[in-house]
């Protein structure tokens, strides 16, 4: 189980409309009670995504440096 945790995972709202689009407190929710670690979730804000992303592949995306 702690193999689990070590992970990087992304989430998604699933929405079906636009008001719900990127809201993913029931996904982090679950991740909660089953002590997911929250900074293991990278999509949480885009900051952590992207440098998730630069960490990867050693590349940036000049036009998201400010976001």
């Amino acid at each position: 189980m702690a193999a689990c945790r070590a992970i990087a995972e992304a989430v998604g709202s699933d929405s079906h409309t636009a008001f719900i689009l990127g809201n993913f407190e029931h996904c982090l929710r679950i991740a909660r009670e089953v002590d997911f670690p929250e900074d293991r979730v990278l999509n949480v804000t885009p900051r952590r995504l992207l440098d998730f992303l630069a960490l990867r592949t050693g590349k940036t995306i000049p036009d998201l440096a400010d976001f």
